[in-house]
């Protein structure tokens, strides 16, 4: 099916897929757990931010996994007000809420059964919906840091001394990485 036929100018289609191309080559990492999640990662940057997307916030991205012990299956925040967090990128269920991404199918459910709920709907997700719902809370994250790709990371993560440690090794990892988030 042509792009003309979706609707949407080729070039656009064109401009889409070789920024999608562009940030692909800046997020080599050399950690073989991500490289499978750095075209997930290009594709849905550019498809949330757009053509213009910085790989700064690909980069950025791309080095939430490497932070957490979130690979196969992992959840964490079991215990927090916000969680369970899932997918490499621990997604909070507060968040996923927030942002329109996941409503429990079923009404009246307990704390608990909204949490259970919410993990076993994450685990149906592909990686391309894990990396598009990712993109989306990211960006919900850089909106309210102002632009600021290293104050989103630590929004990501909360707020306090965790949080803020965890901005530092995540700059740290981008810089390792990919030669940082700039």
């Amino acid at each position: 099916m042509e792009a003309a036929a979706l609707g949407v100018p080729a070039g656009l289609v064109g401009a889409a897929a070789i920024r999608a191309m562009q940030i692909y080559s800046a997020t080599a990492t050399g950690d073989p757990r991500l490289e499978p999640l750095r075209w997930p990662v290009a594709v849905a940057t550019v498809g949330v931010f757009g053509v213009k997307a910085s790989p700064a916030i690909a980069r950025a991205r791309i080095v939430l996994p490497a932070q957490e012990n979130s690979f196969g299956g992992a959840v964490g925040d079991k215990s927090a007000s916000v969680g369970p967090s899932v997918t490499p990128w621990q997604l909070s269920r507060a968040l996923a809420m927030q942002l329109g991404l996941w409503t429990p199918a079923a009404s009246g459910l307990s704390a608990q059964g909204e949490r259970d709920a919410y993990v076993a709907d994450a685990a149906s997700w592909t990686i391309w919906r894990q990396a598009r719902n990712a993109a989306r809370a990211f960006k919900s994250k850089l909106a309210a840091a102002n632009g600021d790709v290293a104050d989103a990371i630590r929004r990501w993560n909360g707020s306090g001394p965790a949080a803020e440690k965890y901005a530092l090794e995540a700059s740290d990892k981008a810089t390792s990485f990919c030669g940082g988030l700039g």
